[in-house]
């Protein structure tokens, strides 16, 4: 984690504060999950040897995701967990050297926080359109294409 932990955690407390009103914006429900952003750009690939700072870090933006939504903590970090899980073994099976692969990455690291999202939204009553899901995680694959930066290591299955 090139920047400190605790300006990665007033930054989520600040979109914690502003990110409910924007979601109540016409296009609002398509716009990805701030706090998997934030966990995604803020965590690199490989993990560091040390997990206890992306631990931190997603139960701090858990905490901060179940308070303005509909989410418990515990499904939110299991959630943000999951995705960063999941990109981190995509991310070792597919070089980043190429947008498209990235933004695969990106994509697949989304799903998990969408598929349990859709689960809370069907048990509390709120049914949503599906296409509100698969742009969220799209967006949130492109978003992770743009805003991370390419290693420079060798292809598909390379130990790095």
């Amino acid at each position: 984690m090139k920047v400190r932990l605790s300006v990665w955690a007033v930054l989520a407390l600040v979109l914690s504060l502003v990110f409910p009103w924007v979601r109540q914006l016409p296009y609002g429900a398509y716009l990805p999950d701030v706090w998997l952003l934030l966990l995604l750009l803020a965590v690199p690939t490989p993990h560091p040897h040390a997990v206890s700072k992306p631990l931190i870090l997603a139960a701090c933006l858990a905490l901060l995701r179940s308070a303005v939504s509909l989410c418990s903590p515990i499904a939110s970090f299991a959630s943000l967990c999951a995705g960063m899980l999941l990109r981190e073994k995509m991310s070792r099976r597919l070089s980043d050297s190429l947008f498209v692969y990235r933004f695969i990455v990106g994509m697949t690291s989304a799903l998990p926080m969408a598929l349990i999202d859709m689960a809370i939204a069907k048990n509390h009553g709120f049914i949503a359109d599906p296409t509100i899901w698969i742009w969220r995680a799209a967006l949130t694959g492109f978003l992770i294409a743009v805003f991370t930066r390419r290693s420079g290591g060798l292809m598909f299955g390379a130990k790095r």
